[in-house]
């Protein structure tokens, strides 16, 4: 995957709010040369060759509407499961990010195993921007910060080159977080020693980044984070494990902060 997100495929449903995903591509990719978004509809596998044409030419309209001078829009309509199908899509063209909107109020409280967007986040290779209507009415404001958390993990980091390019490209604020638990006393200072490097590390690459310290509970402190920050926030983080999103059923930090955050998310799974 490449540091800049320069090809992205948006799975579109023909709803208004997954048309409300192209705003904030535009914001992001508007000023990329050799950008490319592609808008991607999948309809049933027996459905009329009318259907077909129809929701092509309902993509074109979409994409003329949003066209930007850098930013080269596609339409493209495949029969079959819609999650496959922006996988694999996601795979030919070699897409750097795959963005999708959810319907519910915050986070994705509405998933329900099985769900185009759950199984979207489960299996994708790259990474993944998800906004609801909260989120999508949040970006029209401007997003003023991107916050990174990060728990002293190598797996963790992998989501920070993305996250630079897109506070980079927003104007944004970028903010590493770091949650110490009550718990992990015996860790605490080998991790906050690696925070603090990654840190020092993103300042001498010519991308200064504030450094927030919390204790406590890590989704509820990430959260709060969010909750507090002033302006617009984007949350990037990486989810862990070899099954990616099979643990959120565990309980795990991803799922309780990926289901209640009000804000854009951008996810990557890793192996």
């Amino acid at each position: 995957m490449s540091e800049a997100a320069r090809k992205v495929v948006v799975g579109s449903d023909g709803s208004a709010l997954a048309e409300g995903v192209l705003d904030p591509l535009q914001t992001l990719l508007g000023s990329e040369e050799g950008a490319r978004v592609y808008l991607l509809r999948t309809i049933a596998a027996d459905a009329p060759e009318e259907q077909i044409e129809e929701a092509r030419a309902a993509l074109e309209q979409a994409a003329r509407r949003h066209a930007a001078p850098r930013c080269e829009f596609e339409a493209h309509v495949r029969r079959g499961d819609a999650a496959e199908e922006i996988l694999r899509f996601s795979q030919e063209v070699e897409a750097d990010l795959i963005a999708m909107s959810s319907h519910g109020r915050r986070g994705v409280e509405r998933f329900v195993r099985g769900s185009v967007a759950e199984r979207v986040l489960r299996h994708a290779e790259r990474p993944v921007l998800l906004l609801n209507p909260f989120a999508l009415a949040s970006w029209e404001g401007g997003v003023a910060r991107v916050i990174v958390p990060l728990d002293g993990s190598e797996r963790a980091e992998a989501i920070l080159p993305l996250a630079q390019d897109f506070a980079r490209r927003l104007s944004a604020e970028l903010r590493v977080l770091h949650v110490s638990e009550p718990n992990d006393a015996p860790h605490r200072g080998i991790h906050r020693a690696r925070i603090e490097a990654t840190h020092a590390g993103l300042d001498a690459e010519g991308q200064p980044a504030t450094l927030a310290l919390r204790e406590g509970g890590p989704a509820e402190a990430i959260l709060d984070e969010v909750e507090q920050s002033e302006g617009g926030v984007l949350l990037a983080m990486t989810t862990h494990g070899l099954s990616g999103l099979e643990r959120w059923a565990y309980g795990s930090v991803a799922e309780h902060v990926l289901r209640r955050c009000p804000a854009p998310l951008l996810v990557l799974r890793q192996r």
